[in-house]
């Protein structure tokens, strides 16, 4: 699945990160370490499953906001 797909996507309440989740795909965006639209790698860096990492790719700025964590807090 593609990120354009993600958006099509419906997620269940279990996809939605917690703090710690949120936080662990800020830090691998931070360190530049790879393309963030490489998911699989995304996924396996953060420790987050597939379905978690396209919810956050859909709801960036929702979970900015809900969270109080930015990029620039990590």
């Amino acid at each position: 699945m593609s990120y354009r797909q993600a958006h099509l996507m419906s997620f269940s309440d279990e996809d939605k990160p917690d703090i710690e989740e949120w936080k662990a795909y800020l830090l691998i965006q931070k360190s530049g370490i790879t393309n963030m639209c490489q998911i699989n790698l995304v996924c396996n860096l953060a420790q987050i499953s597939r379905a978690t990492c396209l919810y956050i790719m859909k709801n960036y700025n929702k979970l900015e906001e809900e969270y109080g964590v930015t990029i620039d807090d990590i």
